[in-house]
């Protein structure tokens, strides 16, 4: 049972270091979206986000998690315009 306790306290660690890199990727939306709101840009740039996306797919195109983590990333991307539509 040791084991197990170990394991699951290895999770937490990693879920609270997870949710500190989503709130500063987040501040970091924020900081960008005000910036292209002040300086009339779009907000949206497809471009963009098509690049960051294949940005992490070669990072991570040995991993056997590949499309598990390109899916929790298009869940955050989507969050953060679901977020930015609602301020």
């Amino acid at each position: 049972m040791n084991e197990l306790e170990d394991l699951r306290k290895e999770i937490d660690r990693i879920n609270i270091e997870l949710a500190r890199l989503i709130e500063r990727r987040l501040k970091v939306v924020d900081e960008i979206f005000q910036f292209k709101s002040n300086k009339g840009l779009d907000v949206y740039n497809p471009v963009r986000e098509q690049e960051m996306f294949n940005k992490i797919t070669k990072e991570f195109e040995d991993s056997l998690f590949q499309k598990e983590i390109i899916h929790f990333l298009k869940i955050i991307v989507e969050y953060s315009k679901l977020r930015k539509i609602k301020i």
